[in-house]
């Protein structure tokens, strides 16, 4: 990939406020009490030093130079471990958790995209939460990317002046091509990429084949149901257990005496399931999702 200009990943996070998809990736840490998380595709770092400071075990990973060297400038910074690379860059951590946020999964052409969920189910341990987020495609919120109008902003760096066009290059794939001019100078940067729409179904198929179960998408930040009308479709799965070792531990277990039943009587059989570990889960390790609602949690554990 080629990188980006330093003066531009300056302005990354004035452009990408903090706001509500990072308080539902947070959130969703919290209320699984994670211990470890991997952020991948972390850019300039914000979430993955907030959820640091909130006591999780955080590895950053992006391939771009400029952004990581950005990220480590953060106050907190230093309570991460970053990584310049890409998925087969992943420590074998057994992590609790994965993220892929700021729609990083439409930057993985279709190929690179299914190594990349089968590298984060190996970082993953059994079990473990993976969620991400990418566009609808039925929204088509591409075609709002190109205007005819340019606009310029003050930075540190001068006037810039700033204009988009994007395409439709095949069914699902998308052209942006990003212009950017310095003004006092009249210095032009211009970068082109590829963006990978893909349907709910699709991406919960790949999921099932990388050795993932998916356990929720959403069509909102808030747990809301997905629609035509969604812009963006939120994912969570989890990491299925290595085949054979699920099967072992689901094995009926040894009887367990009852009171009024013999040890070896029909009463005294359970039927119990790995537990899942998630708080709240009133149904085993067959949850259908770690919350429903941001607004289910106990206030000390909301997003602020």
């Amino acid at each position: 990939m080629v990188d980006l200009d330093a003066r531009l990943v300056a302005l990354y996070d004035e452009d990408n406020p903090d706001g509500a998809d990072s308080d539902f990736y947070r959130t969703l840490g919290m209320s699984m009490a994670a211990r470890s998380v991997i952020d991948l595709g972390c850019g300039t770092g914000s979430l993955t030093v907030s959820m640091a400071d909130a006591g999780m075990s955080a590895v950053g990973v992006d391939p771009s130079t400029t952004m990581l060297d950005y990220a480590k400038r953060r106050p907190g910074a230093d309570g991460v471990t970053w990584v310049l690379g890409d998925s087969r860059d992943l420590p074998n951590v057994g992590a609790d958790y994965a993220v892929m946020t700021g729609n990083v999964a439409q930057h993985i052409p279709d190929g690179d995209w299914q190594r990349t969920l089968a590298d984060l189910h190996r970082a993953l341990r059994p079990g473990g939460t993976l969620a991400f987020e990418s566009r609808n495609p039925a929204a088509e919120a591409w075609r709002a990317w190109s205007a005819p109008e340019h606009t310029i902003r003050e930075t540190t760096s001068g006037s810039l002046e700033e204009w988009s066009e994007a395409r439709e290059i095949s069914p699902g794939v998308v052209r942006l091509v990003a212009h950017n001019t310095f003004t006092d100078t009249g210095e032009q940067l211009s970068y082109t990429e590829d963006l990978f729409f893909r349907e709910s179904s699709e991406l919960e198929h790949q999921l099932e084949h990388a050795g993932f179960r998916a356990e929720a998408v959403y069509g909102d930040w808030r747990c809301g149901a997905l629609t035509d009308s969604s812009q963006v479709l939120v994912l969570v799965a989890t990491a299925r257990w290595p085949i054979g070792l699920r099967d072992t531990l689901e094995q009926e277990p040894a009887p367990v005496a009852t009171a009024g039943a013999s040890p070896n009587g029909p009463r005294a059989r359970a039927s119990m399931q790995p537990d899942c570990g998630r708080p709240r889960c009133r149904c085993r390790c067959r949850c259908r999702s770690a919350f429903k609602t941001i607004d289910e949690l106990p206030p000390g554990r909301r997003p602020d």
